[in-house]
């Protein structure tokens, strides 16, 4: 069975991903494909040496999620300090408040943020195979949870993947667990981490900062709820292009502020 074609419009612009870091199908991150696979921004260093990989992936679509099957998920974050996972929701809200609502970067986040039907989960995860389990718990609890009290899921994850391009690796396994588990028809991730970068941007390029959050994260969606919401929105393929225009405008160094800003514990930020 096929997915439909469900954009999600707010942290893309499919004309941002250059030739050689494409991944699957011919979108960009925000594009759910009729193959069920969704084109991941990847840096283009990193493009040539995992070509054989993606080469292997796409041909085996319905393999299921295998640690195997991708190599650089590895665990290299046992030294880093994680905050308490109260401080990790904060930070996360924070990070929506004054970055995504305070920009408007994405029109259909200010309701179920407002309306308190955003779930929070913190993951302990070390490494990629703990946060699959856990993420197999959060697509499983979203979908027996009527939207009307959970929306969506954030699954704050700041133990585990903390290096962008093992991050971006993961994100494979991720979209096999749901398709796995029968429901790729009815949920998908949108990416966030602390050093996103899109193809053919530089790390300090403003635009970036779409898609980075205080920790990395997976955004568990509803499939129904975007293409309603899509259903009334005028125009949603200009929302990419106009975040990037407001985002260049803030410049690199205002937004850096920003997210340290809401990395600094409670009683630090009230003292600053």
């Amino acid at each position: 069975m096929t997915s439909a074609h469900v954009l999600i419009p707010c942290f893309a612009d499919t004309r941002r991903v250059s030739e050689p870091a494409r991944r699957y199908g011919n979108g960009a991150q925000c594009v759910l494909p009729q193959t069920g696979n969704r084109t991941r921004f990847l840096l283009g260093s990193a493009s040539e040496r995992r070509r054989d990989e993606i080469e292997h992936h796409a041909t085996r679509p319905s393999e299921p999620p295998s640690l195997k099957s991708c190599p650089m998920t590895r665990d290299t974050n046992t030294a880093h300090p994680r905050p308490e996972p109260a401080d990790a929701v904060a930070q996360t809200r924070c990070w929506i408040e004054r970055v995504v609502l305070a920009h408007n970067l994405c029109p259909f986040a200010r309701s179920p943020f407002e309306a308190d039907r955003i779930r929070y989960m913190v993951s302990d995860a070390r490494g990629a195979e703990d946060l699959l389990g856990d993420l197999r718990e959060a697509v499983l609890h979203l979908h027996n949870s009527p939207a009307a009290d959970t929306e969506t899921t954030l699954l704050i994850h700041p133990g585990a993947l903390l290096d962008f391009l093992d991050y971006n690796d993961f994100l494979d396994l991720a979209d096999a667990l749901i398709e796995d588990l029968g429901l790729s028809d009815e949920y998908q991730i949108a990416s966030f981490h602390p050093d996103y970068q899109f193809a053919g941007t530089r790390p300090q390029d403003a635009e970036n900062y779409t898609n980075r959050s205080p920790h990395p994260m997976l955004h568990l969606l509803r499939q129904s709820s975007l293409s309603a919401v899509l259903d009334r929105y005028p125009d949603p393929e200009a929302i990419p292009e106009r975040n990037i225009e407001i985002l260049r405008a803030l410049g690199g160094e205002r937004l850096r502020s920003t997210l340290a800003g809401c990395r600094l514990p409670a009683d630090k930020e009230a003292d600053g």
